[in-house]
């Protein structure tokens, strides 16, 4: 709920934004759930890392895509 909130609110362009946990599954959910109904467009400038493993890389990715956000991704070894 907090990371919807935060992200619910808007980010500042030039920000970054960093999901990771131990359990890549269940971080790639939460940042999915987080940009879940983000205007298009709406975080031009800001990154958004995500640390977790590759086959849950292209969900987060297709998420945050339409927010215009830059995504990182970093494979978690």
């Amino acid at each position: 709920e907090q990371a919807k909130g935060a992200v619910a609110r808007g980010v500042s362009s030039g920000n970054l934004i960093a999901f990771g946990s131990p359990s890549s599954a269940k971080i790639a959910d939460l940042a999915v759930a987080a940009f879940t109904g983000v205007e298009a467009d709406s975080f031009k400038g800001v990154r958004v890392l995500f640390i977790g493993q590759a086959a849950d890389s292209e969900r987060v990715k297709a998420a945050v895509t339409p927010s215009s956000a830059e995504y990182v991704f970093v494979e978690a070894k």
